[in-house]
């Protein structure tokens, strides 16, 4: 009887080492800040920082300044929600370049006023300012009211509402029933025109006078190193001719001494001469003549 081989075994396939779970990072992706949300949330941390008398805002505050930011963006079509931690460092985002650019300014024109092509330099400035004397009484301000001041507001700072109103909006008219009240007058063109012409003149009214502040402080610079030069020259001037009229009484006193000395050593030899002659006309003459 024949013995049946054993069947050659079948290499089965290397298993895949397996790997751990990557754990799934939480966080906030980091927003995307619009034009028009950052001119609005610098407008709701003024008021929050001036409303406290520019004391350091605490975790509430924010939480304030977020929801107030919330509501002013409201009117913004593509705006997204923030919150408090984001809008903070949004805010210490904005004072950071705010001081580089400040700094930069006097640093290169220490004799003209801070200006940046930034655009949102103008509105950080104006945190500097004090306070308004409108913040200091009641707060009790319908919210209309509110927000008519602060888009008239951005729009007469020099930088404007970046978006669009649909014509049938515009075309329609707005009641206060029908919540139009907070846009009535702010959106028509015999709103919008008179305020971008005054925005306009005023954005080139700072700009010539930025330039005549530049022109006049080089203007004297140059006038000032000139005089400078001028005055250096002068000294100079004084201190050669000093020096030169020195040397002068030096030698006219040199000369003056010898002539002195030679008319004296003429007088001596004429006076020996004589009373050497006169000895010997007497030594001649004998006494027994």
């Amino acid at each position: 009887m024949a013995s049946s081989s054993p069947s050659p075994a079948v290499a089965s396939p290397p298993e895949p080492p397996l790997t751990a779970p990557q754990p799934t990072r939480r966080g906030l992706p980091p927003p995307c800040w619009s034009h028009d949300e950052t001119l609005a949330l610098i407008e709701s941390y003024r008021h929050k920082w001036h409303s406290l008398r520019c004391a350091n805002l605490r975790a509430a505050d924010w939480d304030e300044v977020a929801a107030d930011l919330s509501r002013r963006s409201s009117l913004l079509p593509s705006a997204t929600p923030k919150t408090s931690v984001q809008c903070r460092h949004k805010i210490e985002k904005l004072r950071k370049r705010f001081r580089s650019d400040r700094l930069r300014s006097l640093t290169l024109r220490p004799h003209t006023p801070p200006s940046s092509s930034w655009p949102f330099f103008p509105f950080m400035e104006s945190l500097e300012q004090p306070p308004s004397a409108s913040l200091s009484g009641s707060p009790s301000h319908s919210d209309d009211a509110d927000d008519s001041r602060t888009i008239r507001r951005l729009v007469s700072n020099g930088e404007g509402l970046r978006f669009t109103v649909p014509k049938a909006v515009r075309s329609k008219k707005m009641n206060p029933s029908s919540g139009g009240g907070k846009l009535k007058g702010v959106f028509s063109d015999a709103g919008v025109k008179p305020a971008m012409e005054e925005m306009r003149r005023r954005l080139e009214r700072k700009r010539k006078e930025e330039m005549e502040a530049g022109t006049a402080g080089g203007m004297v610079e140059a006038l000032r190193m000139v005089g400078d030069g001028f005055m250096r020259i002068e000294q100079v001037k004084l201190d050669m001719a000093r020096e030169t009229e020195r040397i002068r009484m030096e030698m006219e006193l040199k000369r003056t001494e010898m002539i002195i000395d030679s008319q004296q050593r003429i007088v001596d030899a004429f006076v020996k001469s004589f009373v050497g002659g006169v000895k010997r006309k007497k030594g001649k003459v004998s006494p027994d003549s």
